[in-house]
């Protein structure tokens, strides 16, 4: 638990923006034709793949918080695993988001980490905006899944990406923490490279 609170104080910076990015992968035409079956749709504002399965699929996108048509996309870091998708929903069908919103609201330490969750990803999207676009003061204000109640919480899966890609969301800590997956499956290898 002491290396969770490090984590948590150690304040977002451009640097580990660019460090994240460099450490991803573009998205191939491969991935992209992948990442349009994992999530029953062609991708859209993808930046690049931040995080692949042990079999080599995207697990983990990065999106541009606002679409070549300027359309906002609230959700930075997109889920794409079916395998993951379907465990996160079941602990959402499960009643874990009004288990959580309650438990957010009693436990201090949870409701600062949670809360700092949100500034960092506001701090994300600010990084990754032209300066054009940070003119939009509307959506530079909402935090995970485009939350505009910082006490509110819906989409585990916004929350569990999150945690994914950079390891400050407490929230998404509890879900990895919950569905416990190795990322050892074939799920993916149905689809034709």
């Amino acid at each position: 638990m002491a290396e969770d609170n490090e984590i948590f104080s150690k304040p977002f910076s451009e640097q580990r923006l660019d460090d994240l990015i460099s450490s991803s992968s573009k998205l191939s035409l491969q991935d992209e034709r992948i990442v349009a079956k994992q999530i029953g749709r062609k991708p859209r504002g993808v930046i690049n793949v931040v995080k692949r399965c042990p079999s080599n699929y995207p697990q983990l996108i990065m999106n541009s918080p606002i679409l070549e048509d300027g359309t906002p996309f609230p959700t930075i870091f997109w889920l794409s695993c079916p395998v993951l998708k379907k465990l996160v929903s079941r602990l959402e069908e499960s009643g874990w988001i009004k288990i959580l919103k309650s438990k957010i609201a009693h436990d201090e330490t949870l409701k600062g980490e949670f809360e700092l969750a949100h500034s960092e990803y506001r701090e994300i999207k600010r990084h990754l905006l032209s300066k054009k676009e940070k003119g939009r003061k509307g959506e530079m204000e909402l935090g995970i899944c485009g939350i505009k109640d910082i006490g509110s919480l819906k989409c585990l899966h916004g929350h569990y990406a999150h945690y994914l890609a950079t390891g400050k969301n407490p929230i998404g800590r509890l879900v990895d923490g919950w569905i416990a997956f190795n990322g050892d499956c074939s799920y993916c290898d149905r689809w034709p490279k």
